[in-house]
């Protein structure tokens, strides 16, 4: 089964982390932080996954 590694890629992300610290909700990020995993989606496996690359 593909999946997409998000974790490696935002550990040490400054905005990332910056995003989690100023969330109200535990371990969900912000907007800046719901960004980054999009990117990571769409720049790591989207197009393979919907066959289209």
């Amino acid at each position: 089964m593909p999946f997409v590694d998000c974790y490696a890629p935002l550990m040490g992300h400054d905005q990332w982390r910056t995003d989690l610290a100023a969330s109200t909700v535990p371990h969900h990020p912000g907007q800046a932080g719901y960004g980054l995993i999009a990117w990571l989606v769409l720049h790591n496996g989207w197009n393979e996954w919907l066959q289209i690359a």
